[in-house]
């Protein structure tokens, strides 16, 4: 998984080198929740509100098109209630968002894969936090859907959907799995190669 990561890493940057590449800064608020599965059965946490910060390279294809990797910090995770206790998992991930984007009069629609690498991991039961990471699978794929609009000036807002596609906890009876799931709001702001034109 390394190694395709720092290929992935970089045949971006010698994209983004030869083309007219748009780099910029993002931050925004996290709705995170963990999706628990097995035995036909479903059940999902109360939301977890986080953070999310980072950088992105738009590398454009076509005058409608554009490539959009990202590098994000982001605070994810879920709440619930055990024993009549307050229940928090927290997670910090370092995220790679993959994105093919389409840009209209500065409407953008984007979709693509997302890893995550697990930085961090606790779980806190009333006063009580513990490191769980050992416990964590320490990749995450999704799969993200997203929304948003770029100004003239370069600064933006965006809205997206992180779909979660892999199990993260490590030991899972039977067919049980923990997925996580993300509704991430925020702002951008682009600079350098043309940041003052539309997307």
């Amino acid at each position: 998984m390394r190694k395709i990561f720092l290929v992935a890493a970089m045949a971006v940057s010698a994209l983004a080198v030869n083309a007219q590449a748009t780099f910029g800064v993002k931050a925004g608020a996290n709705f995170s929740s963990l999706k628990y599965s097995g035995d036909g059965e479903d059940d999902n946490t109360d939301t977890k509100v986080g953070l999310n910060i980072g950088g992105l390279a738009n590398i454009p294809v076509s005058s409608m098109f554009s490539f959009q990797p990202e590098l994000v910090f982001s605070m994810e995770g879920g709440e619930d209630e055990q024993d009549g206790e307050d229940y928090k998992l927290k997670m910090n991930y370092i995220n790679v968002p993959l994105l093919l984007q389409y840009n209209a009069s500065g409407f953008i629609a984007e979709t693509g894969p997302q890893v995550g690498f697990l930085m961090s991991a606790d779980a806190e039961l009333g006063d009580v936090e513990i490191d769980v990471k050992d416990q964590m699978e320490t990749v995450n794929i999704s799969w993200a859907i997203g929304l948003g609009y770029k100004m003239t000036s370069g600064f933006g807002v965006n809205a997206r959907y992180n779909l979660g596609l892999s199990n993260i906890a490590k030991e899972s009876e039977g067919d049980f799995k923990t997925k996580a799931n993300t509704i991430q709001v925020g702002v951008f702001y682009t600079f350098g190669g043309g940041a003052s034109a539309r997307k």
